[in-house]
This record gives structure tokens, C-alpha cells and sequence, in this order.
């Protein structure tokens, strides 16, 4: 598909069909939005240089990665006793 092409109508019932459950997950018709831009822009010659576009997705990870570990932190009030566990013998 170019980028001046329209997506076909298969593509565009499957992208609506597509629920929007998870607020951080795209739905196939944002990708494919998404797709044609960049692809457009490439094409146009707006284009960003590799280490920079590296170290933004650098920076995403960590951010990320920091959020999902923020539980580890809780307060001693809030933890859950946990049950020891013995080696098994097996």
C-alpha cells in the first residue's frame, strides 16, 4: 500500500472490530495511522537522526520500567504475608 492509497475495507473492519480495553495498547487502525505518517514524513524527508529516536526509546524503557517496579515499594501496612515454602524432596 502507498501512502496516498486508501486502506481497504477489509483492513478498516478489522481495525474497528478491534476492542479498546488496555489504554497503552493501540488499536490496529491507530497503527496503521501511525504507519502511514511516519512512512509520509520518510518519504518527505523529515527525518529524525538514529541516536536521537534511540535514546527517546532508551528513555521509554526506563520510564516504564520504573513505574512497573513503584509496587515493590509499598508501605510494611500494606505488604502480604508471605507462606514459606519447604524444599521438596523429590
Amino acid at each position: 500500500m502507498t501512502a496516498n492509497e486508501n486502506p481497504s475495507p477489509d483492513t478498516i473492519k478489522s481495525a474497528n472490530e478491534m476492542t479498546h480495553t488496555d489504554p497503552d495498547q493501540e488499536t490496529k487502525a491507530e497503527i496503521l495511522a501511525d504507519l502511514r505518517q511516519a512512512l509520509q514524513e520518510a518519504i518527505a524527508g523529515d527525518l529524525r537522526p538514529a541516536l536521537e529516536v534511540l535514546d527517546e526509546i532508551d528513555n521509554e524503557i526506563t520510564d516504564h520500567a520504573d513505574r512497573c517496579s513503584r509496587t515493590a515499594n509499598l508501605p510494611v501496612e500494606n505488604a502480604v504475608p508471605q507462606k514459606e515454602v519447604s524444599p521438596s524432596n523429590h
